[in-house]
């Protein structure tokens, strides 16, 4: 018994156990499941996926939509169409307009009340129709595909299309005939004037009025006969041509199973010619061909690994060289100001020695005993000069050394400048290209806005004529009351038209303000993927290590600054003391009440102002949560935004395919198109409106914290030092966060890559024993004439019967022991990028720039 790797599927891992190496299955239970697939005859289905080379689901027995033809049986008719029977007027419900207005304004107030469940429901019914209508695409296609043309698909199409011209006017007619009846209706329901006595009124008007509405119902009635008995005539042919259809599809049916019977017997007769010792021979040598390969590819990566890790250590021994030299300059700079120091000391030392040797000579010219004294002296002065020079050339040699370093890294910040340069040029080209795109969009909006006016002009016109024409009818007839009544009503429609127009106009506007907005965005994104492809191309090991030598040079630069500031802290120190001073004196040369009443006033002034600079304080902290909670709102939009903006170009590129797939088109695809168009900017509008929105309000917390910030830097223009000190230290603390999250990150890729490695190895040496043990226990069996398949093992059923090993309690305790500490990592580095990025903003903030 031996184990063996491979990588079982998902409906076989239960039989597998997983270790870092694979996952782990017995040699018999293999064998046992190959067995019992080789001796399950294979089924007509999966026979014709292999000979057709579709390796697509099995559709379901029940599901018929894709053989269906009844998307040809379907007709907006019944079997049978209804007589229109007339009914007396009066049964006649008058006016439905009320009620059908009454539903509508229910389902638009249900939907208005809530938008989420208005863009539900709409990309619900997009869902459908798009289901839908690839059905109907796909049964088409297939029926194409199984059914030869020998002309009469022409016909049916033909057919199909004068069904649906004749249902068109149908309809037509039957509105006609339904506006005809509201028109009799109301004329019944008008209230007959009151009739004078001496003069007798005239109804020749409405007795015409009458007899031509009975005219014009004659012929409606006619019409309809006649469309009746068309659609009758078209029915009947429809059932003739799918009944040559079936027939047809029934002998394509019929042809398709002889061919399958046909290759089963080709199939079976195959397999059965075969032989189990070449299936076994041909595996042996896949397998060595295989661990060949992975010697070879082993063998390659683990060159590639060796040469990752010399280049890793390269980087570290320069990291370390570069900290090194750091610390080896500033030792130099430390050793420059104590031997200058000592170089002082000893001059001082010098010029003492000269004046006591002058003294001691001259006592010596008296004491000649005392000359061999003086000589031994003066040589150790000689000696310790001539030291004290050496060390001062030496000094100066390291000074000039440290002076070309400087200049190397200033070239290569000049460099940097260069290269900055060119990526604005690049940003300022695409602004202008925006623009010109901008100017286009507004040049088109601008054309539609005057084609509407044009309309508007158009109709006003009309509604002039109209109102002549109505005018003097009124006159000469009496039916008064009727024309002004449709003046009013032909006036509302115009002033419906006008408000269309207007909201067209408001419309153009917001979609230059979101033209404006969606290029600020895509400003800001290419700045951000900008941003993203240089770390990602800073990972290469000359530009980290330039990075390294510019973040050792920013951090010279802090301490410097440091100790400029803390030098004018000083000065500023030693004014204010002088100040003081002086005002003291001043005031005990003046003990006037006057100067006492005006130092309490400033008192008081200086109350109030740190009242005002601790409530600004609590108010800024206010205002960036409110800011940080509007962004994570605002992300969250954006993430919700970009779903269903995919689900839409998804939609529409299904949408596409489906008309390129489909027939010719025609006046329902059209409409289809229409509606499909309609939706879809009704869609992107709502989406956008709610974008501009968010983006209106960020703007608006933005510009309340500056003016915040700008408040509070009047208020406090006579303590700058203490917001500088501050914006020091956020920045110190924002690269230490960085270093130490790039440090983390080679740390994690260091143990992946190592962990990586020992698998690679550990599964090798595994593999070569495998296919030693199968070689050996593979060899006596084909040499040996006596082997009987038959043998007598010795082992108990229940051995066989066991799928893996029991799970150990030390294991799930490690395993649960990983994952906390995994939990544990993943929160630190959250905390750690939360805290990366409120550094970065409030330097951002610090420095008047927004980033955003």
């Amino acid at each position: 018994m031996f184990a063996s790797l491979d990588t079982p599927a998902v409906h076989q891992r239960k039989k597998y156990e997983f270790t870092p190496i694979g996952h782990i299955k017995e040699k018999e239970n293999m064998i046992a499941q190959e067995l019992r697939q080789n001796k399950r005859p294979p089924l007509e289905d999966e026979e014709d996926a292999a000979i057709e080379g579709n390796y697509m689901k099995r559709t379901r027995v029940g599901d018929d939509t894709m053989n269906s033809q009844q998307l040809f049986n379907e007709t907006s008719f019944d079997d049978t169409l209804p007589e229109q029977t007339l009914q007396g007027i009066s049964a006649i419900k008058k006016n439905l307009a009320p009620e059908l207005l009454s539903n509508d304004n229910k389902e638009k107030a249900e939907l208005a009340s809530n938008p989420l469940k208005e863009q539900q429901h709409a990309l619900q019914k997009l869902n459908m129709e798009n289901y839908s209508l690839r059905v109907k695409c796909n049964s088409l296609l297939k029926f194409l595909n199984n059914v030869t043309d020998d002309g009469k698909l022409k016909q049916g199409l033909e057919m199909l299309d004068e069904l649906q011209e004749w249902k068109t006017k149908h309809h037509e007619l039957i509105q006609r005939f339904k506006e005809l009846q509201l028109r009799y209706d109301e004329l019944e329901q008008r209230e007959p004037e009151p009739l004078k006595v001496a003069e007798p009124a005239d109804h020749s008007h409405c007795e015409k009025l009458r007899a031509e509405l009975e005219t014009s119902l004659k012929e409606t009635r006619s019409q309809l006969d006649e469309v009746q008995a068309t659609v009758s005539t078209l029915e009947k042919r429809l059932v003739e041509v799918k009944k040559d259809y079936s027939e047809k599809e029934h002998q394509y049916k019929m042809s398709l199973d002889i061919a399958k019977s046909e290759n089963n017997r080709l199939t079976s007769s195959l397999s059965s010619r075969e032989d189990a010792l070449n299936e076994a021979q041909e595996k042996i040598n896949r397998l060595m061909v295989q661990l060949e390969e992975f010697d070879h590819t082993s063998g390659s990566l683990l060159e590639l690994e060796k040469k990752i890790d010399d280049k890793n250590q390269g980087i570290r021994n320069l990291e370390t060289r570069l900290q090194e030299l750091n610390f080896h300059r500033q030792d130099l700079e430390r050793q420059l100001l104590t031997a200058n120091e000592t170089i002082e000391a000893l001059k001082k030392e010098h010029e003492e020695y000269r004046e006591q040797n002058e003294l001691k000579l001259t006592s010596l010219h008296k004491n000649t005993s005392g000359e061999d004294r003086l000589r031994k002296q003066l040589r150790d002065l000689a000696e310790d000069k001539e030291g004290l020079q050496k060390l001062r050339q030496t000094l100066e040699e390291r000074n000039k050394e440290l002076d070309e370093r400087v200049e190397a890294l200033e070239s290569q910040v000049a460099a940097i400048e260069e290269d900055r340069q060119k990526i604005i040029g690049e940003q300022q080209q695409v602004v202008r290209n925006l623009k010109l795109e901008h100017q286009k969009r507004a040049q088109n909006l601008k054309r539609e806005i005057e084609e509407l006016r044009e309309l508007n002009q158009q109709l006003e016109e009309t509604n002039r004529s109209y109102k002549k024409r109505f005018e003097h009818f009124s006159r000469n007839s009496p039916a008064r009351k009727a024309t002004q009544e449709e003046l009013t009503a032909k006036d509302r429609e115009i002033g419906a038209l006008k408000r269309t127009i207007r909201d067209i106009e408001e419309s153009v506007l917001r979609t230059t303000r979101e033209l404006e907005t969606a290029k600020i965005q895509h400003r800001r994104e290419k700045s951000m993927l900008e941003a993203r492809l240089d770390q990602a191309a800073s990972e290469e090991p000359f530009e980290r290590s330039r990075l390294e030598k510019e973040i050792s040079m920013l951090k010279l630069e802090i301490r410097s600054i440091q100790d400029t500031k803390e030098r004018e802290l000083s000065l500023w120190e030693s004014k204010y003391e002088s100040l003081k001073n002086t005002y003291e004196k001043l005031l005990q040369q003046d003990k006037h009440s006057n100067l006492n009443e005006i130092l309490e006033d400033r008192r008081e002034e200086l109350k109030s102002l740190m009242k005002k600079y601790n409530d600004l304080t609590t108010e800024n902290l206010e205002l960036t949560r409110e800011l940080n909670k509007q962004k994570s709102h605002k992300e969250a939009y954006k993430e919700d935004l970009r779903k269903v903006q995919a689900r839409l170009d998804f939609i529409t590129k299904e949408f596409v395919k489906l008309k390129e797939s489909a027939p010719e088109p025609k006046d329902s695809s059209d409409e289809l198109n229409s509606k499909w168009m309609e939706k879809y900017q009704n869609m992107k509008i709502k989406l956008l409106n709610e974008l501009k929105v968010l983006q209106d309000e960020n703007i608006q917390l933005e510009r309340r914290l500056l003016d915040r910030s700008q408040q509070q830097s009047h208020n406090l223009a006579e303590t700058p030092t203490q917001s500088r000190d501050s914006s020091l230290q956020d920045k110190v603390d924002y690269y230490r966060l960085k270093y130490h999250d790039e440090v983390r990150k080679n740390n994690d890729l260091r143990v992946i890559n190592e962990y990586l490695n020992r698998v690679l190895k550990a599964s090798s040496q595994h593999l070569k024993l495998d296919i030693l043990k199968l070689e050996n226990e593979i060899s006596p069996l084909n040499s040996s004439t006596t082997y009987i398949n038959d043998y007598d093992y010795s082992y108990a059923p229940s051995y066989y019967s066991r799928r893996g090993r029991p799970l150990k309690f030390k294991t799930v305790a490690i395993f649960v022991l990983s994952c906390i500490r995994m939990y544990q990592a993943t929160l630190r580095r959250r905390w750690d990028q939360q805290r990366i990025n409120y550094l970065q903003r409030k330097i951002a903030y610090g420095e008047d720039r927004i980033t955003w």
